[in-house]
C-alpha cells in the first residue's frame, strides 16, 4: 500500500512497482527528488487555494494524454500531490498544456478509477523534469481516495465561502460558552443551528433531520462514542463531528471505534470549524458509515434542475410521513411513500436515493412486518431528510 504525508492511496502491496514511471526513478532515489523538491516549493510563497492539496506520492500512476490526431498516449508518472480539482504528477520531458486526458487514480474500494482532466500547467523543475498540473473534468472527494486520520484536522477546503454554508446544524455540548461561541464562528452563515444541552436531548431532536451534527465527547450523560453509537441504532445516518480537547489514546480510539465522521480539536478556531462544517455540507462528505448530504447528479444547465430545491423540501416532508408511518405500522401509506420516491427521485438526479426506496420496499413486501423492515426505511426517511439541490459542483 503506497503512502503520503497526508493519507493513504490503498493500492495493493508491490503493483506500483510493476511498471516504471516515466522518470525511471523508484525507491529511495525517488523519495529523495521528492524531498528536494518539496525544500524548492517551501521558499517560495504559497498563494492560498480553494482545495487543499494533500502529499499523494504513488511511484507510478496511468495517464493517458490525447493528442491532437485523435490517439492517446499512455504512460506511467510518479505522482505529487492530490486535491479535490486536480492532481500534480513528474514526468521526463514537455506536456502541450490544454491537452485532455485520462487519468487511472486508484480508489480503496472500486479499484482504478478513470477520470477525465486537462493539462493545465507543464513546469521545468531540473534536468528533464518538469511538474505536470493536471485539473480534473468534475471535482472529487479526496477523502475517497485517501484514509484521512480524523485526528488531524484534515478537511478539503483550503478556503470556504461562509456564505454559501446553509442547512441545518444540530450542536450537542453541555457548555453554554462553547455553543454561545460555535454560534460566533458561524455567524457569517445561513445556517439553522439548533442547539442540544447533552447527549439525551440531543438524540430526541436528531431525528428531526439535520445535515450536520456537531458534538462534544465529554457529556455529564453520555460520551461522544455512545451518542454516535445511539443514532446509528436509531437509522439516524447524519454525519457528526466529535468536538474535544482529550486527544488522550483511549479516547481517539473510542472515536474512532464509533465511527464518527471526523474530529474538531478543541480549542476551535473559526476557520478550522468552517473548514469542518463545509466538508459536509458544500463537499457532501460522508462519515464511514454512509451518512452525509446528497446532492442532485443533474447537470447545472438541465432545465429540470429550477425544479429540485421544492424537491428536496417535499422530500424533508415525505420523511414526516414516512416516520409517521413507520411509527403507527402503516403498510399501505409506507408502501404509497417508497413507489412515490422511487419515481420522483431518478428525474430530479437522485438515482441512490430511488434505490434506497426500493430497497425499503423490497423489505416490506417481503415480510409485511414493520419493525423487520424497519432499518432500510429509516435509512430511507434520513435520506428524504438530508437531500439538497446543491453539491460538489458548487464548491468548486
Amino acid at each position: 500500500m503506497a503512502q503520503s504525508n497526508a493519507g493513504r492511496s490503498a493500492v495493493p502491496a508491490g503493483a506500483a512497482l510493476m511498471v516504471k514511471n516515466t522518470l525511471h526513478l523508484q525507491g529511495q532515489d525517488l523519495d529523495r527528488l521528492h524531498e528536494e523538491l518539496d525544500g524548492n516549493v517551501a521558499k517560495s510563497t504559497n498563494v492560498k487555494r480553494a482545495f487543499m492539496r494533500y502529499r499523494y506520492r504513488l511511484p507510478t500512476i496511468r495517464i493517458d494524454i490525447k493528442q491532437s490526431a485523435g490517439a492517446a498516449t499512455g504512460l506511467h508518472y510518479a505522482t505529487r500531490d492530490l486535491s479535490g480539482t486536480g492532481l500534480s504528477v513528474l514526468h521526463s520531458a514537455y506536456v502541450h498544456v490544454g491537452g485532455p486526458c485520462m487519468v487511472h487514480l486508484p480508489h480503496p474500494m472500486s479499484g482504478i478509477t478513470p477520470l477525465e482532466a486537462k493539462i493545465v500547467r507543464c513546469r521545468h523543475v531540473q534536468g528533464s523534469i518538469h511538474d505536470v498540473g493536471i485539473r480534473f473534468t468534475a471535482p472529487i472527494k479526496v477523502r475517497d481516495y485517501l484514509s484521512l486520520d480524523p485526528f488531524e484536522g484534515r478537511f478539503t477546503l483550503e478556503k470556504v465561502d461562509a456564505e454559501k454554508l446553509n442547512g441545518g446544524l444540530l450542536h450537542v455540548e453541555d457548555s453554554a460558552m462553547d455553543r454561545k461561541l460555535v454560534r460566533h464562528f458561524l455567524k457569517d452563515t445561513s445556517l439553522n443551528i439548533v442547539s442540544a444541552e447533552d447527549g439525551t436531548s440531543g438524540l430526541k431532536r436528531a431525528s428531526e433531520g439535520f445535515d450536520l451534527i456537531l458534538c462534544d465527547f465529554n457529556m455529564p450523560d453520555m460520551d461522544g462514542a455512545k451518542f454516535v453509537e445511539a443514532l446509528r441504532a436509531a437509522s439516524v445516518q447524519t454525519p457528526v463531528l466529535i468536538a474535544s480537547a482529550d486527544t488522550s489514546p483511549a479516547t481517539r480510539d473510542r472515536i474512532r471505534a464509533c465511527r464518527a465522521a471526523a474530529f474538531v480539536a478543541k480549542p476551535m478556531t473559526s476557520e478550522t470549524l468552517l473548514r469542518a462544517v463545509a466538508e459536509f455540507l458544500l463537499l457532501g462528505g460522508t462519515g464511514s458509515d454512509g451518512g452525509g448530504v446528497m446532492s442532485s447528479t443533474l447537470p447545472e444547465d438541465d432545465p429540470r434542475m429550477q425544479f429540485v430545491q421544492e424537491f428536496c423540501a417535499e422530500m424533508k416532508k415525505t420523511a414526516a410521513v414516512l416516520n409517521k408511518a413507520v411509527e403507527v405500522e402503516d403498510v399501505d401509506a409506507i408502501r404509497r411513500v417508497c413507489f412515490q420516491v422511487k419515481g420522483a427521485a431518478p428525474s430530479m438526479g437522485f438515482d441512490t436515493l430511488a434505490v434506497m426506496a426500493e430497497t425499503a420496499l423490497k423489505a416490506v413486501d417481503a415480510s409485511m412486518s414493520v419493525p423487520e423492515s424497519l432499518k432500510p426505511l429509516k435509512t430511507l426517511a434520513s435520506a428524504c431528510q438530508r437531500i439538497r439541490g446543491v453539491g460538489l459542483r458548487k464548491a468548486s
